[in-house]
């Protein structure tokens, strides 16, 4: 094999465990978090099969529809499994410290799928990044210049205002805030930057919408972010 059908196979074996784990965190946020639930239809609750299971090929495969009741499945699963096929793209698998960014990309997914259903999520869903995110910081806090520990006090200070105003929730500040201690806080700056892009874009194509009155889940399009930072 060449270099390049290796890194090809490497990324389309990447990508189909992300939509793997992607579906797997929507039956989760289906079911409340709940491990050892089934798979099951939302009209019928018929108990899926594996054949029903396989990410985004079922979904083409059943056009869309129950194989049992014949209703339609929710097209944000198949959207949610593409996703999480590039979200999780670039987790390399061979290394062991590359399952801790799994962890802590996960629960972020599992939190924006909740966001968008509910427009909350449980807190206790940051325990574990936060774990994470804070060890990290700690083994590279030697490399944290002053210049980044003032932009990042700005950042968090301007962020906490419009908590304040309630312009933003207070998990969009602690999800910026564990993403800069994790990747740094340049990363996180260029996230929450398309995030907000995304956010412009979807209003202007949805004229409709009063910008002032609509509450917004705001995850979903830092989820968005994450990917076009990977692509980029």
């Amino acid at each position: 094999m060449t270099i390049f059908n290796l890194e090809t196979f490497y990324l389309i074996t990447n990508f189909f465990i992300g939509t793997c784990i992607a579906s797997f965190a929507c039956v989760l946020a289906e079911n409340g978090i709940n491990l050892t639930a089934r798979s099951k239809c939302n009209h019928c609750h018929q108990t899926l099969r594996v054949l029903d299971l396989i990410p985004l090929v079922s979904f083409i495969f059943l056009k869309g529809y129950c194989h049992y009741c014949h209703k339609k499945i929710p097209r944000e699963l198949f959207y949610f499994e593409l996703a999480g096929g590039f979200y999780f793209l670039k987790i390399d698998y061979s290394n062991f410290f590359s399952y801790f960014e799994l962890v802590f990309l996960f629960f972020f997914f599992l939190i924006a799928i909740l966001d968008l259903h509910h427009q909350e999520f449980l807190t206790a869903l940051l325990i574990v990044p936060a774990i994470i995110s804070a060890t990290t910081f700690l083994l590279n806090l030697k490399s944290l210049t002053l210049l980044d520990s003032i932009s990042l006090l700005i950042m968090f200070s301007a962020m906490s205002i419009l908590v304040y105003l309630e312009k933003m929730g207070l998990g969009d500040l602690l999800i910026y805030v564990l993403i800069a201690c994790f990747y740094g806080q340049t990363y996180a700056n260029l996230a929450f930057l398309i995030s907000s892009l995304l956010v412009l874009v979807y209003f202007g194509l949805n004229r409709k919408i009063n910008f002032s009155k609509t509450s917004l889940p705001f995850i979903p399009f830092v989820i968005a972010s994450l990917i076009v930072v990977q692509l980029i």
